[in-house]
């Protein structure tokens, strides 16, 4: 540790990282905040302990993470490498972990909403790294974090490696990739004893369902809290698991998530989860209270609260002196962009894009969102919503997992929610393009078919054409006799 100590405020590393603060420090290493030299103003975390000659948590951290590196929702790694007495890695600079959020905004317990969207983004999270062949053996909210900047801060990142095992093998002469056996025995405590299944108190053998047992157990002590959570002895922990029933674990919590107990004890060590199975039921409940993949976490809208009143405070200390921030200042504290223009949140754009988010919920026959959506606007302007990317969504790298299992039985294999791809959209649009074909002589802009009171330019009557005779005779018959098309059914 003396060499770790020796990394103080501007030491620099490998002729590139300069040291700017400490963030964390453990019983093996530490965690500091650097700076880029190669790069204006960018930061990473470093992550140093001291240098092991058969192999240490940081080597083991470097080989996951190069083998998840085009994987989402993990830290990109930066770099890595020896000293004399130290090893180090460089990685992707993140936010607080789940439960200091939760502890930063004083909440006694997260609602639903909140749940079972954490839920559906931290299951992609574990679904990544077990299809690259890792179980990670220590899910709990301590290593789940979010982004830093942006709107990053809506990611969901699972971190720390350090105790991973790889679950697959290649089998010697053939190289072909197969699942590894149980070891027999006893073996040794690797997790934490809060959040981590019952067969790991047994030293039993880990697999990829007691991964998805600690995400169950995290998801429950974010929600309400585990009965167990005062205590601290792991057989007193153990005991508890065991004499705790289903309903009482599960009170309070998502109906939902009796169905996902109830998976995961039938679950044997070599069984693949059922991923989208379990996202789905998250899914369903999300729906059921209403949830909205734009809207921001219980903790943003805690801050954004605060930044409020204090900016009251100044106001009334400094009297007329007092300038408030401008309205891009104000949202920019709330996860959006400082790099987008001054003029992109005046009342005309803003009209504009409201009206086109009416447009296409009657289209897609969504009407009822767009309450929901008004109330969000102050938090997440409509320009922001319909460039969002989902966490639900799968990535290009996950098409197959290496098990060799079917690639629909995963997560959607698309990176955005697209509605242009959606059938109704395609055919509603077809046929308004027709429409508007005969109607006005020729195709409209998506403004000039926007009411005036968004900014378009509205439809003029007397520029309206009627359709020749020719058509409806050679046609068939008339157009509003004609059925519409079958996709847009």
């Amino acid at each position: 540790m003396e060499e770790i100590q020796a990394l103080k405020k501007d030491k620099v590393v490998a002729k590139r990282w300069k040291v700017d603060e400490k963030l964390g420090e453990g019983g093996m290493g530490a965690v500091f905040k650097v700076r880029d030299l190669s790069r204006f103003k960018t930061y990473a975390a470093m992550k140093v302990e001291a240098d092991v000659s058969d192999g240490g948590v940081i080597k083991l951290e470097t080989a996951v993470l190069k083998s998840l590196a085009n994987f989402e929702f993990v830290p990109r790694l930066m770099d890595s490498g020896d000293r004399d007495k130290y090893c180090f890695m460089v990685m992707t600079l993140l936010g607080q972990d789940l439960m200091a959020h939760k502890r930063a905004a004083n909440l006694p317990r997260l609602c639903e909403q909140t749940t079972l969207r954490l839920a559906m983004a931290t299951l992609f999270a574990i679904k990544q790294i077990h299809e690259a062949g890792w179980i990670h053996r220590d899910i709990k909210p301590g290593n789940m974090v979010t982004g830093l900047h942006g709107n990053d801060r809506k990611t969901v990142y699972l971190i720390d490696y350090g105790m991973v095992r790889s679950f697959i093998a290649k089998r010697e002469g053939t190289g072909v990739i197969a699942m590894r056996k149980a070891r027999d025995g006893e073996q040794l405590f690797r997790g934490t004893p809060r959040y981590c299944s019952l067969n790991v108190h047994n030293r039993k053998e880990q697999g990829r369902v007691d991964d998805l047992w600690s995400w169950l157990y995290m998801l429950i002590e974010l929600h309400q809290g585990l009965p167990w959570r005062r205590l601290t002895d792991e057989k007193e922990i153990a005991d508890a698991k065991v004499n705790t029933c289903s309903e009482v674990l599960l009170k309070g919590c998502p109906r939902e998530f009796a169905n996902l107990h109830a998976y995961l004890e039938k679950m044997q060590f070599r069984d693949r989860p059922d991923y989208f199975g379990l996202w789905s039921e998250c899914y369903t409940g999300f729906r059921r209270v209403r949830g909205s993949f734009f809207a921001p976490f219980e903790w943003e809208v805690v801050e954004a609260d605060k930044k409020k009143e204090e900016e009251e405070k100044k106001k009334k200390s400094a009297g007329s002196s007092y300038v408030p921030k401008t309205e891009r200042e104000m949202l920019s504290a709330l996860s959006i962009s400082a790099n987008r223009k001054p003029d992109d949140f005046t009342k005309p754009k803003r009209k504009f894009i409201m009206g086109l988010f009416i447009e296409m919920s009657k289209m897609l026959g969504r009407l009822e969102t767009l309450a929901q959506f008004c109330d969000a606007q102050m938090y997440y302007p409509a320009a922001v919503m319909m460039q969002q990317p989902m966490q639900m969504q799968a990535n290009q790298h996950n098409q197959q997992s290496v098990m060799g299992e079917r690639a629909d039985q995963g997560f959607p294999q698309s990176n955005y929610f697209d509605f242009r791809s959606m059938p109704l959209y395609q055919g509603q649009q077809q046929q308004q393009h027709q429409q508007q074909q005969h109607q006005h002589g020729g195709p409209m802009s998506r403004q000039n078919s926007l009411p005036q009171q968004f900014g378009g330019q509205g439809v003029n009557p007397s520029a309206q054409q009627a359709p020749p005779p020719a058509q409806q005779q050679q046609g068939g018959p008339p157009r509003e006799q004609q059925q519409p098309p079958q996709n847009a059914q």
